[in-house]
Parts: structure tokens; C-alpha cells; sequence
């Protein structure tokens, strides 16, 4: 995540080839072709090289624009991901869709949806993201978060001394791993690695909860570039 997301450190801060390539990297789109595959035939994507994902049958019945995306994630998350209203492109609101779906499939967890929904309650509340803190706290667990249990996870995002909400030692291990993967860069030190390993998280269990942090922060960036830039729509 930390190779995603962070900041290259290889070209010199006052070169002009480095405020070129930044200004490249920013470019909201190209973090959506990179991230989903979803990339035009440009210079920077020539078709030759473009793998699209294997299997249309992943995608098939996802819908590939809004409002009808918007009505698919909500039967089958319990949030309809209004950023997603924003983007044109078929092709990547089809493959953002189907990621969250999957990636909040109950049936396809090894950790649960309910502490996932926890996690990113916690991811939203480090980055200060309101719209993808409503969005993550209108998605359907096994039962909803209490207004205490609320105020109980953003206070333990908020304060560095605070204990995660939790008596189940796993749930525990997670929400501090999701705590410190949050900001950027991370700061994941060994004592998250050794509660972890002590938790007994299985390996499914630690790459699953990355995986959501990851697809968190690719919504964040997208909310976070629209909401600041004033863009109506991303091509």
C-alpha cells in the first residue's frame, strides 16, 4: 500500500522532470487506470500492454453507470457510494463496483465484514473524510454500530493512547493495524506485527484487511480530489 500511495523519493525535489512526473501521478484518471486496470490506449497505456481482468463473468451483472451502480452497492453493501456519481468511464466505475462488492461479500471473508466496517470507520476518521465516514458507517454487519460503539471507535482513531473498543483479542490486533496502516506514510512497527502474530491472524486475515485499507484509500483520493478541485465529473 505504502508503494501505491507514498511519494517517490528518486528524483530531485527542484527538478522540472520532477514536477512533470508529479503532475502526471496526480492526474486523478491515471490512478484509476493504474488502479483497476481501466486505462486507455494512451502513450502511457499502449493497448499492447493493457491486461484486463480475467474473466468478464467476475463483472457480470455489475452494473456500469449511475444511478444503477449506486442501486447495486446498496442491495448489496448497504451504501451506494455516491462518489461513484462521478465518475464516466464504464469501465472503471464496473470495476470499482465489483471490488467493493467483493470486498464486502460476507461469504468471501476470512475476517468478517463487521470489523471491516470498523476498520474503515477508523481509516475515514485518521484521513478526516466525512462523506467516506458516512459511506462506511451506512454499510451493512451483522447488526449496526450503536451511536456509543460510534463515538467509541472515533475517539480510539482520534487519540493515540486510546484502546480499541473490543474484548476479542483479534478485533483488537486489526483495529490497531488499521490505526497505524491509516495515515500516510504508515507507521506499522513491530509491536503491530507482534500483536498480530499473537492475535494468531492468519495470513488471509492480515492481506484482506490491507486490501480494504487499500480500496478505503483509493476512495478517499477520489472523494478528496473531487470535493476539493470542484470537478463535477472525471472522464
Amino acid at each position: 500500500m505504502c508503494i501505491l500511495f507514498g511519494y517517490s523519493t528518486a528524483y530531485d525535489l527542484e527538478s522540472n522532470e520532477y514536477a512533470e512526473r508529479r503532475n502526471r501521478r496526480d492526474n486523478p484518471q491515471r490512478f484509476i487506470n493504474i488502479i483497476v486496470g481501466a486505462g486507455c490506449c494512451t502513450n502511457e497505456f499502449p493497448a499492447q500492454k493493457i491486461r484486463r481482468p480475467a474473466g468478464k463473468q467476475w463483472q457480470r451483472g455489475v452494473p456500469d453507470r449511475w444511478p444503477e451502480v449506486g442501486n447495486y452497492l446498496q442491495q448489496h453493501t448497504g451504501s451506494n457510494f455516491p462518489m461513484l456519481s462521478q465518475l464516466k468511464t464504464p469501465r472503471a466505475i464496473r470495476a470499482i463496483a465489483t471490488t467493493l462488492s467483493e470486498n464486502l461479500n460476507p461469504s468471501q471473508s476470512t475476517i468478517g465484514i463487521d470489523i471491516k466496517i470498523q476498520a474503515g470507520i477508523v481509516f475515514s476518521t485518521v484521513v478526516q473524510n466525512d462523506q467516506l465516514h458516512t459511506v462506511v458507517t451506512n454499510l451493512a454487519g451483522s447488526k449496526p454500530l450503536t451511536s456509543e460503539q460510534l463515538d467509541l471507535l472515533t475517539q480510539f482513531s482520534s487519540e493515540s493512547s486510546q484502546e480499541p473498543p473490543t474484548d476479542s483479542i483479534q478485533s483488537k490486533a486489526l483495529l490497531n493495524m488499521a490505526k497505524a496502516a491509516s495515515p500516510s506514510p504508515a507507521i506499522i512497527t513491530t509491536d503491530i506485527v507482534a500483536e498480530c502474530q499473537n492475535a494468531e491472524i492468519s495470513s488471509a486475515g492480515i492481506v484482506e484487511m490491507v486490501t480494504w485499507l487499500s480500496v478505503l484509500q483509493m476512495l478517499h483520493r477520489l472523494s478528496s480530489y473531487l470535493q476539493f478541485s470542484g470537478s463535477e465529473t472525471i472522464v
